[in-house]
């Protein structure tokens, strides 16, 4: 069983507080070779040993959340007894159920939950299959409504699904005085929960402030009847208080009108769960029922098609500062300027601009040159966050003020040097570290374009940190342009892409960058030996973070690299890592390509939804032990 301390007031740390932060500073090490003999020798250790116990009493009667599962409590019951008295200040207990005993044992545990003075939330993971029946966790919300009908807050996690089975949902309805529900499933198959039995939760009406369900789709494509879904999501014309609302939607089209009565709606995401180029874009009239969201705060969708009238709901939507859409069709960037120029308060935007194939290339050529004159009333100069990909011509100069930029996926050499023209003010250019499959700039461009624009970096005065994916290595003999650089996560990618590839000896120029103060090497398409990890190492001396990046074959030869430039006397950074990253292979496949896609081997329980929306991890271990 786990606990976690309350933190202080900002700015106001308390003496415990900082006890408990120098005490972290402490390993095994210290405390055996230096603490404990000294205490010894002034016999001093019982005190200690005083202090200890005193101070795990302190943690306990602040910490704010438990975390334990059947495993750790169901031999343990004069312990569970005592969770009242021990830790008083808990107002958030998880529960990790792996069997289906485990989930009746949740049951057991409820009495001595509803005597914690100030719990008010419960989140319940259940990590197989059979933990996660149905019939199972509706007996166990049941029980939870009973005990704690008080409960503000509940998450449920799942691995599956729940079927056709509204029993779940019915459970969860029941709570009245829930102000938050989360709903994660799990599963690398479609799960099977339904916007019908979503419908069961129209029973929150009075009390349900934020709604947050996190599946991989909802339902199967083929089994998909867009009139029913429609009626379906009818149950949100019911949730009018809601603040915060998040919806996986299936490929087809869906029938949004409901959501238009929730008018208090400051946070809305419609995420797609698959490639978003094969989504059907909202309709128009879906369109104009978010348009009536007039308190919108921050938008995420799926897919817009920029033809026509669906696009120009935006501008009622004064209100909004993030606005997130995975792919735009028909409308190109400058096109977009003048509705966009109407939200005031938009300071993060982030899409990804369709290839509008042959028809618009004539379109793209004039748009470029006149992306270099952005009229003042079209420029967006409260904007300062964005993220980009897609093959259209981005119009730079109508985000002067822009402090950071994500590329999300390759960009055009046009895109990358019109950034580096216009936006003087970014410190931070920043990319999907996690794709090992392609690079910043694309290969098929000639090397001199390339390395003009790398070089261009130059004219960034202000920028400090930089990810950037190199072709070859006169790219990154380019990079030494960049002299303000600070922070650089480099990656030599699979080289049997369509590049020169890079060797290891092409980072030499990077010692040129004397302001750099930490460099990530991400090497997966690049094999490294001893030797090689050896003269790398200590050719980055004046470096004072450096952190390699590496495949799993490349860890051995990378440590036996830092041993011998030890043994050898020679200088290396003064603080050095080797990270693994089990998804490179020598021949890395292929990673998703888009906002908020995996690379091929990323693994549960951290699962990342579309618009950067991160579900809550599976347990990870907590400060103290009962």
């Amino acid at each position: 069983m786990q606990g976690h301390r309350r933190r202080s007031a900002p700015g106001k740390p308390s003496t415990q507080s900082q006890l408990l932060k120098a005490l972290a500073q402490c390993n095994d090490t210290v405390w055996e070779g230096q603490l404990v003999p000294r205490l010894r020798a002034q016999g001093s250790l019982a005190n200690v040993a005083l202090s200890c116990k005193q101070l795990r009493v302190l943690c306990h009667s602040n910490a704010e959340s438990l975390r334990f599962s059947c495993a750790n409590t169901q031999n343990h019951q004069q312990h569970l007894e005592q969770l009242p008295s021990r830790f008083p200040a808990c107002a958030t207990v998880q529960y990790t159920a792996h069997q289906p005993h485990d989930v009746s044992h949740f049951g057991q545990v409820l009495p001595v939950l509803s005597r914690l003075p100030r719990l008010n939330s419960i989140d319940l993971h259940a990590t197989t299959t059979a933990a996660s029946s149905a019939p199972l966790m509706a007996l166990a919300l049941e029980l939870l409504q009973l005990r704690l009908p008080n409960l503000r807050s509940l998450a449920v996690s799942i691995m599956g699904g729940w079927g056709d089975n509204p029993q779940p949902f019915k459970a969860i309805g029941a709570a009245t005085r829930l102000t938050r529900l989360d709903l994660y499933s799990y599963t690398d198959v479609p799960a099977q929960l339904t916007m019908g039995n979503l419908s069961a939760l129209s029973g929150l009406s009075s009390s349900l402030k934020a709604l947050v369900v996190g599946v991989d789709q909802l339902v199967d494509q083929d089994e998909l009847q867009p009139q029913a879904l429609g009626r379906d999501l009818g149950f949100l014309s019911a949730l009018t208080g809601l603040t915060q609302l998040m919806l996986p939607l299936p490929f087809s089209a869906v029938n949004l009108a409901a959501v238009s009565a929730c008018s208090s709606l400051r946070n809305l995401s419609l995420t797609a769960m698959e490639d978003p180029a094969g989504f059907a874009a909202l309709e128009d009239p879906d369109c104009r029922a978010l348009g009536c969201l007039g308190q919108l705060t921050e938008l995420r969708l799926p897919k817009v098609q920029g033809t026509g009238s669906s696009a120009a709901f935006l501008s009622a939507l004064k209100q909004l500062q993030e606005l997130q859409v995975l792919r735009v069709d028909g409308l190109l960037p400058a096109t977009a300027l003048p509705v966009l120029a109407g939200l005031p308060k938009l300071k993060e935007m982030g899409c990804i601009w369709g290839n509008e194939g042959e028809a618009a290339a004539q379109q793209q050529q004039r748009q470029r040159r006149a992306s270099r004159l952005v009229p003042t009333e079209q420029q967006l100069s409260g904007l300062h966050s964005m993220g980009a990909a897609g093959h259209a011509a981005i119009p730079w100069a109508a985000f002067p003020q822009l402090l950071t930029v994500m590329q999300w996926d390759q960009w055009s050499v046009d895109n990358f040097s019109g950034i580096c023209a216009h936006c003087t003010q970014l410190r931070e250019l920043a990319s999907c570290e996690w794709r090992a499959d392609t690079t910043s700039l694309p290969p098929d461009v000639p090397a001199a374009q390339r390395v003009a624009a790398v070089k261009g970096l130059a004219k960034l005065p202000k920028l400090t940190l930089l990810h950037f994916s190199a072709n070859d290595d006169a790219e990154i003999a380019a990079l030494a342009a960049a002299s303000q650089l600070q922070q650089l996560t480099l990656m030599l990618p699979d080289a049997n892409l369509d590049t020169k590839a890079c060797s290891p000896m092409s980072l030499s120029p990077l010692l040129l960058l004397r302001s750099l103060r930490r460099l990530e090497l991400w090497l997966p398409g690049l094999p490294l030996t001893a030797e090689d990890a050896r003269r790398l190492i200590s050719s980055m001396q004046c470096i004072p973070s450096v952190t390699f990046t590496v495949m799993p074959s490349s860890k051995a030869a990378v440590l036996q690299g830092m041993e011998e430039a030890r043994a050898a006397n020679m200088k290396v950074p003064s603080e050095f890592d080797i990270d693994v990253n089990p998804s490179w292979t020598e021949n890395p496949p292929a990673a998703a390509v888009g906002l908020g896609g995996a690379a091929e081997g990323f693994v549960l329980p951290q699962f990342v939804m579309p618009g950067g929306l991160a579900m809550p991890p599976m347990l990870a271990p907590g400060l103290m032990q009962m």
